[in-house]
């Protein structure tokens, strides 16, 4: 990331087009992974909301919002990287995505 922006690599890219190229939106997997997704805390969910309500939001605004510095927002980032197995905001948008990830209580 640059700035909290995205960028992609050829590998993100590739699984991207394959979600999208299935009738235009992501594939659902049968069944929500609930079990990972509840080792988040009710911060890490708060943020993991606010990525999928203003994707292309940075750090900054981000923080903002949350009423937190840029250097949590990063911490808490690692934290939910780490715990759902993702490796960047790309990945963890479409996980939140297809595990009903929305908003604080999902």
């Amino acid at each position: 990331m640059h700035r909290g922006e995205i960028w992609l690599d050829r590998a993100s890219t590739g699984r991207i087009f394959d979600e999208l190229s299935q009738n235009g939106i992501p594939r659902r997997r049968e069944k929500p992974d609930w079990a990972t997704s509840a080792r988040l805390t009710t911060r890490e969910r708060e943020l993991v909301a606010e990525l999928v309500q203003d994707p292309s939001a940075n750090y900054g605004k981000i923080a903002a919002k949350l009423r937190i510095t840029e250097h949590t927002v990063r911490n808490h980032l690692t934290s939910i990287y780490s715990k759902l197995r993702v490796q960047n905001r790309l990945e963890l948008f479409v996980y939140a995505s297809k595990n009903g990830l929305r908003s604080p209580s999902a």
